[in-house]
């Protein structure tokens, strides 16, 4: 299947699935406990499941679209900037989240660490776009480290509150995140490159989608109440917003295939008057 299509099957289902998520949070989901309203309880279940399935459908579309070789060299541009706002984002959702408070000081010093140690690969990484540097691929391990230590925290949180139905979002996207930042370090070391290759598209595209469905509904949400949802998400809007873009843009530009080369043509031999 062509790459075309896959983006516009894309859109749609992204489209769809963030006006369904506003619904739910609007009229389905009790803003002061979080859980479902009694009377919208199966309305709501079922919209979970539309939900999954809407952005189920993008990622089994994209495992039948043939994997092209990658363009070598450095990142696109615009790729490289969603790199490098993705590892400052990081920095800036572990030192400013609203879930602060309810973790010990070691556990957010060490997710401090690793985001400071994972935004430094991605910006070094992405600066490969704009200035010749030499890039050590095993330095994409360090947002693969974060983005673990991102879910255990997550999980540690979500034992010491109400277990809403949102988390379900929450607990996917970093899941995908961490699924994404694997298979971007595995590409760039070249690891297994064709299982990569033809795995790649499908995981960068589910993990953009899940990235924005958990940022732009409840930043709509959010804005049209002129209050914070009681139980927001773990997440930081603008780490979800950054790493989707990311993950989008990854997973198009380094699908492009090589450039073809021209073979040089063949000189001829001398003849012996000639020599």
């Amino acid at each position: 299947m062509k790459q075309k299509r896959v983006l516009l099957v894309y859109g749609v289902s992204l489209a769809t699935a963030l006006a369904v998520r506003t619904i739910q949070l609007f009229y389905v989901v009790e803003p002061e406990t979080g859980f479902f309203r009694r009377e919208y309880q199966t309305v709501g279940n079922w919209m979970t499941a539309f939900l999954i399935l809407a952005l189920l459908v993008t990622a089994a579309m994209a495992c039948f679209s043939p994997p092209p070789q990658r363009q070598p060299g450095a990142p696109g541009r615009v790729a490289a900037v969603a790199a490098m706002a993705t590892g400052l984002a990081l920095v800036y959702e572990t030192l400013w989240n609203d879930f602060v408070p309810l973790m010990p000081t070691w556990v957010l010093t060490v997710e401090l660490i690793f985001a400071l140690l994972g935004a430094f690969a991605l910006f070094w990484y992405g600066l490969t776009a704009f200035v010749e540097l030499r890039f050590s691929p095993v330095a994409l391990l360090l947002p693969v480290v974060h983005a673990f230590v991102r879910l255990a925290v997550a999980f540690a949180n979500y034992t010491s509150l109400s277990n809403i139905s949102d988390n379900l979002y929450d607990t996917a996207m970093m899941c995908a995140a961490l699924l994404f930042f694997l298979w971007l370090a595995k590409e760039e070391a070249g690891v297994d490159p064709a299982r990569t290759s033809f795995r790649l598209l499908p995981v960068s595209l589910l993990t953009s989608q899940l990235c924005f469905l958990c940022a732009v509904p409840p930043a709509v949400v959010t804005l049209l109440r002129g209050a914070p949802l009681r139980h927001g998400t773990t997440t930081g809007f603008a780490a979800d917003l950054a790493l989707g873009l990311f993950a989008l843009l990854y997973g198009i530009t380094t699908r492009r295939p090589k450039p073809v080369t021209e073979p040089e043509p063949e000189s001829e031999p001398k003849s012996e008057s000639e020599s």
